[in-house]
């Protein structure tokens, strides 16, 4: 006689998350992965039922949200749901946490150019930055007007430093600000 052992689906699990107070704005990112002990694994879905606008969950279960300004103060809800691929029925799990941004909650610091180089007319502006923000270069020829051109599209961070270039083959002088963006 053989043993066979037939296969029972099991919802998935979400872990029990704490809420968050938030007092530096920048990047969020929690890790909200779920458990599943079917074997072979099923396939797993997430989603965000309920999230302040611009926050995402990726494939794996990782959210993020960059609040702003504009957030503080706030109290913002996030319910997700995964489910599992096998049924039918399919499986889920949810969990709910709040992310509180209290009045006065700080911005990021501010970015500081670390160094340029100049090489054949292209000059390459690098400075420190946080990943996950968006910031923007930008140059005057005088570093006492007002008037500020973008170099370039923004830039979305994806280390602790950031470099963009700039052609300067003309300019005599050129001086350079970088904005964080909301």
């Amino acid at each position: 006689m053989i043993n066979e052992r037939i296969e029972v689906n099991s919802a998935p699990s979400l872990p029990s998350l704490p809420d968050f107070t938030v007092t530096r704005l920048g990047p969020l990112t929690i890790t909200n992965t779920a458990n599943d002990d079917d074997l072979p694994a099923n396939a797993l879905t997430y989603t965000l039922l309920s999230a302040p606008p611009g926050a995402e969950i990726t494939a794996e279960g990782i959210i993020r949200w960059t609040p702003w300004l504009a957030d503080s103060p706030s109290s913002n809800l996030f319910t997700t749901v995964v489910w599992d691929n096998a049924g039918p029925p399919a499986l889920s799990a949810t969990n709910a946490f709040i992310v509180l941004i209290p009045s006065g909650a700080q911005l990021p610091d501010r970015p500081v150019i670390q160094f340029i180089t100049l090489t054949n007319g292209l000059a390459v502006i690098t400075w420190t930055s946080i990943p996950g923000c968006n910031y923007l270069l930008q140059s005057s020829d005088n570093l006492l007007s007002s008037e500020w051109t973008n170099v370039g599209p923004s830039i979305l961070a994806t280390g602790e430093s950031t470099s963009a270039s700039d052609a300067v083959e003309s300019a005599s002088q050129r001086v350079y600000r970088v904005v964080l963006l909301p």
